[in-house]
């Protein structure tokens, strides 16, 4: 009795270790049909910048009202709340005031925050995931997922926070050469799928 007791013991535990490993990849592919799904979002991004020599913070809302169409308007800092650059079909304008500047085409390959939130979308929904964990950031349950790449021969990598419940995403950071050069944080994330 003891030892048909020990074997379905083992055999849960067997079978319960089985079920975590494909729950996190499971949730990578949820993860990443969600973004690839999505129609419009609005989300309020709390952006680091490290430049090397100096660290500079912005917030911006980040506003998706079509597949292809979006806004990126600074909340903070201050001096410059307002600017708004609005992305379309590939090509940007930027707006304060009442004027406008048209940007171009949106070419290049150089990070910079106010590409963050559109280039965090674009991975989230197609980029390839070398791992994903259930890890806690700042209290939240979240899954954890690194997305590398390659630009202009540097190594660099996404790893973002995505809470377990509502895949709204937590917390992101993108690094260059293994050193973290953007790091966001978001305050609202709502969206339509």
């Amino acid at each position: 009795m003891r030892r048909i007791f020990a074997v379905a013991a083992a055999l849960l535990l067997i079978l319960s270790c089985g079920g975590c490993g494909g729950s996190g990849k499971d949730a990578a592919a949820r993860i990443q049909a969600h973004y690839a799904n999505l129609k419009t979002c609005s989300m309020t991004v709390d952006i680091s910048a490290d430049y090397g020599d100096r660290v500079s913070s912005y917030t911006v809302l980040y506003e998706q009202t079509a597949p292809g169409e979006a806004s990126i308007t600074v909340e903070k800092p201050a001096e410059i709340a307002g600017i708004t650059a609005y992305i379309k079909d590939g090509s940007s304008s930027l707006r304060y005031d009442g004027m406008a500047l048209e940007t171009g085409g949106l070419a290049g390959t150089a990070l910079t925050p106010i590409d963050a939130a559109p280039t965090m979308l674009a991975t989230w929904a197609g980029g390839y995931v070398s791992a994903f964990s259930s890890a806690r950031y700042d209290g939240v349950k979240c899954w954890q997922l690194t997305f590398p790449s390659s630009i202009d021969g540097s190594a660099v990598e996404q790893t973002a926070w995505f809470d377990e419940e509502t895949l709204k995403p937590v917390h992101a950071e993108t690094s260059v050469d293994g050193k973290t050069v953007i790091s966001c944080d978001f305050t609202k994330a709502e969206w339509q799928g």
